[in-house]
Protein backbone atom coordinates (compact mmCIF):
# COMPACT_ATOMS: atom_id res chain seq x y z
CA UNK A 1 0.00 0.00 0.00
CA UNK A 2 2.51 2.68 1.17
CA UNK A 3 5.57 0.48 1.01
CA UNK A 4 4.57 -1.29 4.23
CA UNK A 5 4.15 -5.03 4.51
CA UNK A 6 1.07 -6.58 6.07
CA UNK A 7 2.82 -7.19 9.39
CA UNK A 8 4.00 -3.57 9.65
CA UNK A 9 0.47 -2.27 9.01
CA UNK A 10 -0.92 -4.54 11.74
CA UNK A 11 1.76 -3.31 14.15
CA UNK A 12 0.92 0.36 13.40
CA UNK A 13 -2.82 -0.36 13.82
CA UNK A 14 -2.15 -2.11 17.14
CA UNK A 15 -0.05 0.83 18.45
CA UNK A 16 -2.77 3.29 17.36
CA UNK A 17 -5.40 1.20 19.14
CA UNK A 18 -3.35 1.20 22.34
CA UNK A 19 -2.66 4.97 22.21
CA UNK A 20 -6.14 6.20 21.35
CA UNK A 21 -8.33 3.43 22.65
CA UNK A 22 -11.19 1.71 20.95
CA UNK A 23 -13.64 4.63 21.31
CA UNK A 24 -11.57 7.57 20.03
CA UNK A 25 -9.73 5.83 17.17
CA UNK A 26 -12.33 6.63 14.45
CA UNK A 27 -12.57 10.29 15.57
CA UNK A 28 -8.79 10.69 15.56
CA UNK A 29 -8.51 9.08 12.11
CA UNK A 30 -11.10 11.55 10.76
CA UNK A 31 -9.14 14.46 12.26
CA UNK A 32 -5.92 13.10 10.77
CA UNK A 33 -7.47 12.79 7.30
CA UNK A 34 -8.93 16.33 7.56
CA UNK A 35 -5.50 17.64 8.52
CA UNK A 36 -3.88 15.85 5.56
CA UNK A 37 -6.50 17.27 3.18
CA UNK A 38 -5.94 20.79 4.53
CA UNK A 39 -2.17 20.36 4.11
CA UNK A 40 -2.69 19.29 0.48
CA UNK A 41 -4.90 22.33 -0.16
CA UNK A 42 -2.34 24.68 1.40
CA UNK A 43 0.44 23.12 -0.69
CA UNK A 44 -1.56 23.49 -3.91
CA UNK A 45 -2.45 27.11 -3.02
CA UNK A 46 1.21 27.93 -2.39
CA UNK A 47 2.19 26.26 -5.66
CA UNK A 48 -0.51 28.14 -7.58
CA UNK A 49 0.43 31.51 -6.06
CA UNK A 50 4.11 30.86 -6.85
CA UNK A 51 3.17 30.07 -10.45
CA UNK A 52 1.15 33.30 -10.68
CA UNK A 53 4.07 35.34 -9.32
CA UNK A 54 6.40 33.67 -11.81
CA UNK A 55 4.13 34.45 -14.78
CA UNK A 56 3.67 38.05 -13.60
CA UNK A 57 7.43 38.56 -13.45
CA UNK A 58 7.85 37.04 -16.91
CA UNK A 59 5.12 39.29 -18.28
CA UNK A 60 6.70 42.38 -16.74
CA UNK A 61 10.09 41.47 -18.22
CA UNK A 62 8.50 40.93 -21.63
CA UNK A 63 6.58 44.19 -21.32
CA UNK A 64 9.80 46.08 -20.62
CA UNK A 65 11.44 44.61 -23.71
CA UNK A 66 8.39 45.33 -25.86
CA UNK A 67 8.19 48.87 -24.50
CA UNK A 68 11.83 49.47 -25.47
CA UNK A 69 11.18 48.11 -28.97
CA UNK A 70 8.11 50.33 -29.40
CA UNK A 71 9.98 53.41 -28.23
CA UNK A 72 12.76 52.63 -30.68
CA UNK A 73 10.28 52.16 -33.52
CA UNK A 74 8.38 55.35 -32.75
CA UNK A 75 11.43 57.59 -32.66
CA UNK A 76 10.98 60.59 -34.91
CA UNK A 77 12.63 60.22 -38.30
CA UNK A 78 15.62 62.45 -38.70
CA UNK A 79 15.85 63.99 -42.14
CA UNK A 80 18.43 66.43 -43.37
CA UNK A 81 16.67 69.01 -45.52
CA UNK A 82 19.95 70.63 -46.55
CA UNK A 83 21.06 67.70 -48.76
CA UNK A 84 21.49 68.59 -52.40
CA UNK A 85 19.62 66.19 -54.66
CA UNK A 86 22.40 66.37 -57.23
CA UNK A 87 24.78 64.74 -54.72
CA UNK A 88 22.67 61.58 -54.46
CA UNK A 89 24.19 58.79 -56.62
CA UNK A 90 22.02 57.24 -59.31
CA UNK A 91 22.43 55.43 -62.62
CA UNK A 92 23.47 57.75 -65.39
CA UNK A 93 21.51 55.91 -68.03
CA UNK A 94 19.29 53.03 -66.92
CA UNK A 95 19.12 51.77 -70.49
CA UNK A 96 22.80 50.79 -70.19
CA UNK A 97 21.85 48.26 -67.52
CA UNK A 98 19.13 46.61 -69.60
CA UNK A 99 20.01 43.46 -71.59
CA UNK A 100 18.19 43.03 -74.88
CA UNK A 101 16.03 39.99 -75.54
CA UNK A 102 18.23 39.02 -78.49
CA UNK A 103 21.27 38.75 -76.22
CA UNK A 104 19.31 36.63 -73.77
CA UNK A 105 18.09 34.30 -76.54
CA UNK A 106 21.59 34.00 -78.00
CA UNK A 107 23.07 33.10 -74.61
CA UNK A 108 20.31 30.57 -73.93
CA UNK A 109 20.72 28.88 -77.32
CA UNK A 110 24.50 28.63 -76.97
CA UNK A 111 24.15 27.05 -73.51
CA UNK A 112 21.57 24.60 -74.80
CA UNK A 113 23.76 23.56 -77.75
CA UNK A 114 26.81 23.04 -75.55
CA UNK A 115 24.76 20.86 -73.18
CA UNK A 116 23.42 18.77 -76.06
CA UNK A 117 26.93 18.26 -77.48
CA UNK A 118 28.27 17.23 -74.09
CA UNK A 119 25.40 14.78 -73.53
CA UNK A 120 25.84 13.24 -77.00
CA UNK A 121 29.59 12.79 -76.40
CA UNK A 122 28.87 11.11 -73.05
CA UNK A 123 26.42 8.71 -74.69
CA UNK A 124 28.92 7.81 -77.42
CA UNK A 125 31.69 7.15 -74.89
CA UNK A 126 29.53 5.04 -72.59
CA UNK A 127 28.06 2.98 -75.44
CA UNK A 128 31.61 2.17 -76.65
CA UNK A 129 32.59 1.09 -73.14
CA UNK A 130 29.55 -1.15 -72.80
CA UNK A 131 30.09 -2.76 -76.20
CA UNK A 132 33.58 -3.80 -75.12
CA UNK A 133 32.39 -5.15 -71.78
CA UNK A 134 29.48 -7.35 -72.88
CA UNK A 135 30.16 -10.99 -71.98
CA UNK A 136 29.44 -13.63 -74.60
CA UNK A 137 27.63 -16.03 -72.26
CA UNK A 138 25.87 -16.09 -68.92
CA UNK A 139 28.69 -18.10 -67.37
CA UNK A 140 31.25 -15.46 -68.42
CA UNK A 141 29.04 -12.73 -66.94
CA UNK A 142 28.78 -14.60 -63.63
CA UNK A 143 32.57 -14.96 -63.52
CA UNK A 144 33.25 -11.32 -64.53
CA UNK A 145 33.93 -8.42 -62.18
CA UNK A 146 30.75 -6.69 -63.34
CA UNK A 147 28.48 -9.27 -61.72
CA UNK A 148 27.31 -8.20 -58.28
CA UNK A 149 25.93 -11.17 -56.42
CA UNK A 150 26.87 -14.53 -55.00
CA UNK A 151 29.64 -16.32 -56.86
CA UNK A 152 29.24 -19.80 -58.23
Amino acid sequence: MFGFSGGEILLIAFIALILFGNDKLPENMKKLLKGLNQAKKVASDVQQSWHEVKTDVQRSINLDLEKEELLELTKPIEFDYNVNIADIPYYENPKDEIVSQDEIDEFHNSEQQSNENTNQQDIDITSEKFNDLQPSSALEYLKSNHFVGPRI
